[in-house]
């Protein structure tokens, strides 16, 4: 009987996002489709100073009355924390992206990998190194100015950064 009422319960929410996104302006022009390929630079601050590059590939469109899509790409950053302390992470991503009005991309980014940590030697002579695990979470959104050049900011967890701000190529 739980099951039943989770799966009633799951089919009548779905329907009521699917009939509330129905009465959103239709599109011109869809920002992130099969096949396109976004590059982006991106500059934060958090726990020290970031830099990110990073590659997004759509491999599924057309969900959620053909507003949603699929990404898959990844990202190498830098975190030049303000202890002195260097990063340099690589991760694989996966994101969601849904368009609510025209030139305008919002998404959800998630990603992990690892990376290298440079720091000074404890006895002051030189630099030591150490490896660790990377991740990304972060909610973003994307302005086209022209069908291939956008601005976009995010907020989450990046490299090191809580709030990135950058512009990004459409291929």
């Amino acid at each position: 009987m739980k099951n039943l009422f989770k799966t009633s319960l799951t089919a009548l929410l779905c329907l009521c996002a699917s009939s509330a996104f129905a009465g959103l302006p239709a599109l011109s022009d869809h920002v992130f489709a099969k096949g396109d390929a976004l590059g982006s630079v991106t500059v934060g601050v958090g726990s020290g100073f970031s830099q990110k590059l990073s590659f997004d590939y759509c491999i599924v469109d057309g969900w959620i009355n053909d507003r949603a899509s699929l990404g898959i790409g990844g990202a190498v950053g830098n975190n030049l924390w303000w202890s002195g302390t260097d990063d340099l992470a690589f991760m694989a991503t996966c994101s969601f992206h849904f368009q609510f009005i025209d030139k305008l991309d919002t998404y959800v980014i998630s990603g992990i990998g690892g990376g290298v940590r440079f720091w000074d030697a404890r006895d002051g002579h030189g630099h030591d190194t150490d490896g660790f695990f990377e991740y990304t979470e972060a909610l973003g959104v994307r302005y086209y100015f022209t069908p291939s050049f956008s601005v976009n900011g995010e907020v989450g967890y990046t490299c090191g950064s809580y709030i990135m701000a950058g512009i990004s190529w459409k291929f």
